[in-house]
C-alpha cells in the first residue's frame, strides 16, 4: 500500500484525477491520509488537520534514493 485516503463524500473522476496529481492533507472533505513516507519509526502519520495517527509494527525500512520501502515482517 503506497498511501490511504479517506474523504467524506463521494468524488467525481475529475476529483479522482487531481488527486492523482498529489494531495497535502488540508484538502476539503478529506477526513484522513496517510502516506507512508515516514522512513523510520513506529507510527503512520495522518496528515490532515485530524492527527488520526495509527501505529506501524516490525516494520523494516529501505531507503533508496529520495524513496522509501518498507517491509512489514
Amino acid at each position: 500500500i503506497d498511501e490511504v485516503q479517506i474523504w467524506d463524500t463521494s468524488l467525481s473522476s475529475d476529483e479522482i484525477g487531481n488527486i492523482l496529481c498529489g494531495i497535502t492533507g488540508s484538502e476539503p472533505n478529506l477526513i484522513g491520509f496517510w502516506d507512508f513516507e515516514e522512513g523510520d519509526g513506529d507510527q503512520a502519520l495522518d496528515k490532515t488537520e485530524y492527527s488520526n495517527h495509527g501505529s506501524i509494527n516490525n516494520a523494516t525500512y529501505l531507503r533508496i534514493g529520495s524513496s522509501i520501502f518498507g517491509n512489514r515482517n
